[in-house]
């Protein structure tokens, strides 16, 4: 009977040994997986600003829009009261 009791704890025991082993591994995977996303998003971010800034901003207008630089005597100032 006590044979039994123990092979029955055994199982128990490397069953949750084997959990304990996937569970560890879905961690470590987990964990690739969050340091993959903090790079994308950091070269998202790098992209972004460069992409916000005013020079930027600036070169696209000109450069895809033909946009350029008002001169002063084309600025019309309108004051509202």
């Amino acid at each position: 009977m006590w044979i039994i009791i123990v092979a029955i704890g055994l199982l128990i025991y490397v069953g949750q040994q084997i959990e304990s082993i996937r569970m560890a591994s879905k961690v470590e995977e987990l964990k690739m997986k969050i340091k993959e996303i903090e790079s994308e998003n950091n070269n998202l971010l790098v992209k972004y600003n460069f992409l916000t800034s005013r020079s930027q901003i600036k070169k696209i207008a000109a450069e895809k829009l033909g946009m350029i630089e008002p001169k002063e005597e084309d600025i019309v100032k309108i004051y509202i009261k």
